[in-house]
C-alpha cells in the first residue's frame, strides 16, 4: 500500500493525480490517522500540535488555491510514512499543564519564556512540560491577552479549538466562545489559520472565525475597546458610537439600540475606568450634545438625538 501511496503522492506532487486518486490519498491519511492515532500521541494536545505543524509549514509557502487542500494532506502523508508512527510511539508521555481562572478576577501569569498572559475569569490555557524547548504552544479556553516575548526561531502558537494564532513576538487578544474565535492585535503582525484558510492581521484588525461555517474573516477595529476588559482607565479617541455599543454590551451585557440608524456612526472621545458603572458612562456620553442616552427597560438603552 505504501508503494502506492508514494506513486500517488509523486503523481499529485506534478499535477498529474485524478480527482480518483486524491480521494484515494485522503482515504489512506484518514485510515492511518483513526488507527494509529491512540497509541502514536500520548494526548490530544500532542496529536493537534503535529498536525498544525505541518499545516504550517505549508501554510507559509506559496501555494495554488485550487489544491491547498490537498498539499496539506499530501505533506502530513510524506511525514507519516518518512518518519513512521514508531518514532512518535517512542516519545516519552509528555506532562500537560494547566491554569485555570476560576475567580472573578483576571489572572497575570509569566510563561518560561518571558510571555506575560492577561487571563480572564472563567479562562484557562495549557501547555506543556517542555513548552520553550523546542517550540512554543499553548492552548487557551475562553479569552485572554498575550504580549509575546519575542524569539524569531520558536514562533508562538496559541490554539483556540480549530484556529491557530501564530507570532513571532507582538501583543493580541484571544476570545473564544461556542460560537466563534476572535483575534485581536494590539502591536505587530499576527497569522492566523485553520486548516484551510490563512490570514494575517496587523494592529486594530480583528479576526473573527466561526466554529460551524469554518468561516475566516478580518476587519478593522479598535484594539483599545477589545482589550478593555483588563484595563484600569481607557481613553477612546474618535470612537464611534456603535464600537462604543459593542463595549458596553458585552460590559455591562447591556443591549443598545439607535433611533436613528444614522447616530451609529457619530463620533466622540470618551475615557472610561474599569470601575465604571453603567449610569456613569451614561451620564458621561449625555454630556455630548448630539446624543442622548434612554434606558427604554431593563438591559435595553436607546441612543436618541437630542
Amino acid at each position: 500500500m505504501k508503494s502506492k501511496v508514494y506513486i500517488l503522492l509523486d503523481r499529485f506532487l506534478k499535477g498529474k493525480s485524478t480527482k480518483e486518486e486524491e480521494n484515494s490519498i485522503e482515504l489512506f491519511e484518514r485510515e492511518q490517522l483513526e488507527k494509529n492515532k491512540n497509541s502514536a500521541f500520548s494526548n490530544e494536545f500532542e496529536a493537534q500540535q503535529l498536525k498544525y505543524e505541518v499545516f504550517n509549514a505549508v501554510a507559509s509557502k506559496t501555494f495554488n488555491k485550487n489544491n491547498w487542500s490537498w498539499i496539506q494532506v499530501a505533506a502530513s502523508i510524506a511525514i507519516m510514512i518518512g518518519l513512521g508512527f514508531g518514532y512518535f510511539s517512542m516519545k516519552k508521555t509528555v506532562e500537560v499543564f494547566e491554569i485555570a481562572n476560576n475567580t472573578a478576577y483576571i489572572k497575570n501569569i509569566s510563561l518560561d519564556d518571558g510571555t506575560k498572559v492577561v487571563l480572564n475569569t472563567g479562562s484557562s490555557i495549557k501547555y506543556t512540560a517542555n513548552f520553550n524547548d523546542d517550540d512554543r504552544q499553548v492552548e487557551l479556553c475562553g479569552e485572554a491577552f498575550f504580549d509575546v516575548f519575542r524569539n524569531e526561531n520558536k514562533p508562538f502558537i496559541v490554539t483556540t479549538g480549530k484556529l491557530k494564532t501564530q507570532v513571532l513576538g507582538t501583543s493580541f487578544n484571544i476570545c473564544k466562545t461556542d460560537s466563534l474565535v476572535s483575534v485581536t492585535v494590539s502591536t505587530g503582525l499576527v497569522q492566523v489559520y485553520d486548516e484551510h484558510n490563512v490570514i494575517r492581521i496587523r494592529p486594530n484588525q480583528e479576526a473573527t472565525y466561526y466554529t460551524k461555517t469554518k468561516d475566516l474573516n478580518k476587519r478593522n477595529v479598535k484594539s483599545e475597546l477589545i482589550t478593555s476588559w483588563f484595563q484600569e482607565d481607557i481613553e477612546l479617541a474618535n470612537v464611534s458610537m456603535k464600537e462604543l455599543a459593542e463595549l458596553m454590551e458585552k460590559r455591562f451585557d447591556t443591549k443598545l439600540s439607535f433611533s436613528d440608524a444614522n447616530l451609529a456612526n457619530k463620533r466622540l472621545t470618551i475615557a472610561i475606568n474599569k470601575n465604571d458603572s453603567i449610569k456613569t458612562i451614561i451620564n458621561r456620553i449625555n454630556q455630548i450634545k448630539e446624543l442622548k442616552l434612554i434606558k427604554t427597560q431593563a438591559n435595553i438603552i436607546e441612543v436618541q438625538k437630542k
